[in-house]
Order: C-alpha cells, then sequence, then structure tokens
C-alpha cells in the first residue's frame, strides 16, 4: 500500500487506496506546511497502515554500521560520540533489533531511564541527538518510515542562572601578571580578549596574526571546516596588539605563539590565587564570554561579534550574554525629556503643576 501526496486548491492531501476504495487525509495549508513535512506525514500514514513494518527494514547493528561508513571524513570527536550512543542503543534494544520495531514510546522511556540512572541532563540531550541523526539517515534511505527519536529534546540547554565570572580589566591585569611566563599571558589574552576557544589559542601561529591590519586568523589551517574549526578573522584589540608586538619584537619568533604552557587548569588555578582570586568555573570558557560581552560593548553589532567568536547569534543569545547590573542602571539613569515635554502630553513633575491632557 503505498500513500501519495497530491495538492488539492492550496491544500496538501494523503492519498491511499484500500479496500478497493480511494481514502485520503488532509494534511493542511500548502502555504504554511511545507511540502517535506506533507511528505513526512504521508511516509508516518503508510507505516501506520502497514502496522509500522518494512520487508527491507535493517537491525540496529547493521544500519549503526551502514551510518559509520556513509561519512568517512567525519572528524574523532563525532565518530567517538555516534559510537558512544550507538553502544547505548544496543545495551537497551539489543543489536538485532529491527529499526522500525523501536516506537516512539520505547524511546522516550530510554531517555527517562537515562535520566534516572544519574546522567546528567545536557549528557542524555546529547545522546537524543545522535540518536535522531542515526535514525534520520534511515528515513532518509527509505528504510525507516519515521524517526521514534524526533520528538525527543535534544539541543543544549541554556544555562539555568548564568553565574560566570567576569573578570574585568584591573582583575584580569593582576592574572597576566601574576602569570610565569609570557606563554601564559598570551594564551589568556588571546582566549580574554580575541575571544578564542583554548586550542585555537594554543594552535595560533603567528603567520596568522596579521599586526600592522590588526587581525588575526583563527583555525588558518583547519582542513575539515567542522563548528569549532571553522576559518575566520578576528580584530586585535589595542591591549592585545601591544603583548604580541612586544612579544614578536623580544624574540622575533617563528612557530606557534604560545609556548611554555602545561597542566592548564591547575596552573590556571595558581595563577588566579597568585593575582588575588578564588578559582573560576569553566576558566577558558569565561574568559571567551567576557571577550563577548567587551566586543558588543565596544559598539559592534551581535552579528559581526558572533562571526568573529565562530559560533552563530542563537547560540550567544542563549550560552553567552546574560543581563548585567549597568544595563539596569544605564536604563534607571535615562531621561525622557523629550516626553514629558511633548506639545500633546504634560506628565506632572515634582513642583510642576496638574495633568494637561491636550489634544
Amino acid at each position: 500500500m503505498r500513500v501519495s501526496l497530491h495538492k488539492v486548491k492550496g491544500y496538501w492531501r494523503a492519498v491511499w487506496c484500500e479496500a478497493g476504495r480511494q481514502r485520503a487525509r488532509g494534511l493542511g495549508n500548502a502555504k504554511t506546511v511545507p511540502r517535506k513535512r506533507a511528505l513526512q506525514r504521508c511516509a508516518e500514514i503508510q507505516a501506520d497502515l502497514a502496522g509500522g513494518l518494512s520487508a527491507d527494514c535493517p537491525t540496529l547493528a547493521e544500519h549503526l554500521a551502514a551510518h559509520a561508513a556513509a561519512d568517512p571524513g567525519r572528524a574523532e570527536g563525532t565518530v567517538y560520540l555516534y559510537g558512544l550512543t550507538g553502544r547505548l542503543l544496543c545495551e537497551r534494544f539489543g543489536p538485532g533489533a529491527r529499526l522500525d520495531s523501536i516506537r516512539p514510546d520505547q524511546a522516550r522511556a530510554w531517555r527517562s531511564e537515562l535520566l534516572a540512572a544519574g546522567k546528567a541532563d545536557s549528557t542524555v540531550r546529547r545522546h537524543m541527538k545522535e540518536a535522531k541523526a542515526i535514525f534520520a539517515q534511515a528515513v532518509a534511505d527509505g528504510r525507516l518510515a519515521r524517526n521514534p527519536f524526533a520528538a525527543l529534546p535534544s539541543s543544549a540547554p541554556a544555562p539555568a542562572d548564568k553565574d560566570w565570572l567576569y573578570l574585568d580589566c584591573p582583575q584580569f591585569a593582576a592574572v597576566l601578571d601574576a602569570c610565569p611566563n609570557a606563554g601564559w599571558r598570551l594564551l589568556l589574552a588571546l582566549c580574554r580578549w580575541a575571544g578564542l576557544r583554548r586550542n585555537e589559542a594554543l594552535a595560533l601561529r603567528w603567520e596568522d596574526v596579521d599586526l600592522t591590519g590588526r587581525t588575526l586568523t583563527a583555525n588558518a589551517t583547519t582542513r575539515q571546516a567542522t563548528t569549532k574549526k571553522r576559518r575566520r578573522q578576528v580584530p586585535i584589540r589595542p591591549e592585545l596588539h601591544d603583548l604580541l608586538f612586544a612579544a614578536w619584537m623580544d624574540g622575533a619568533p617563528a612557530g606557534r605563539i604560545v609556548e611554555g604552557v602545561s597542566d592548564l587548569h591547575r596552573r590556571l588555578g595558581r595563577i588566579a590565587q597568585a593575582a588575588g582570586l578564588t578559582a573560576w568555573d569553566d576558566p577558558f570558557q569565561s574568559l571567551r564570554r567576557a571577550a563577548e560581552r567587551d566586543f558588543l560593548a565596544g559598539g559592534a553589532k551581535l552579528p559581526a561579534v558572533a562571526e568573529w567568536m565562530g559560533h552563530s547569534p542563537q547560540v550567544a543569545l542563549r550560552h553567552y550574554l546574560r543581563a548585567e547590573a549597568e544595563d539596569a542602571r544605564g536604563v534607571q539613569a535615562s531621561r525622557y525629556s523629550d516626553c514629558l515635554t511633548s506639545p500633546r502630553l504634560s506628565v506632572p513633575v515634582a513642583g510642576g503643576g496638574g495633568n494637561d491632557k491636550s489634544g
């Protein structure tokens, strides 16, 4: 039995034959329901009519092997995450389970089991994201009618309280003074003033820096442009330019900019202590967040800042930005004198007369 998609007077309809009679089901207005979604609904209806089973549906183990071989160019970290989720799927459903035997309610139950086992919500969401992608390939290949993980939450949760530390200028100056060598100062400055990720700062070379044009190129030698390894240009702030220029003049170096650093998190804790600060959580990520805030405070637009940071504006709003106390103070100190003295509306102020509404 085949369910086909038809467009009748601007509306999608799923049409099929059953017991010698034509059947149909409305799928919504074609202006508001994308064709891709309408085709997906047709596949779901066809799966329901066929009992959810297809003759050529692979087992879970077979499909995991096919999914791994489908894109040999995946990054090593991505391969690891897919493999970890695949092992958990096999433990829960069995490697010999047919893909079409895994129902949405079973997928929800597995998610609940992972949470009950003590796994963090962010970890469970990541597994749901990988499982959703694994089963989506089977749907795209026509081996599966519907994705049982399609409706499960898989995006990373937004920070609940956003209580990360913001290192202001005096505090960061104290941190730089406490650094044991130039390598540490350059590493932290690249994260705090250019918003580079830790590994991007460690991999940055002198040939990636244009001191005359005051720009640097992150991930200049990347071979695969993944989300976090995309080549991009970042403007160099005056403070960072001075530090880079001094380091360049000191040794006329070649190769990588950051040298002589090791045991990063433990040594950074000692540096913070020497600077009179308490070691803060997620230190390198906090430095990136501070850089993004300063870029915006300097008047740069969010799309440009997101491009410099190497993520989308949506990620910036969700994970990097928060309301600050000075934002509220700026509003509280604002004067709306133009509105108060409008010829069409007079609002009483201290020592003034009554309310005169005109017009």
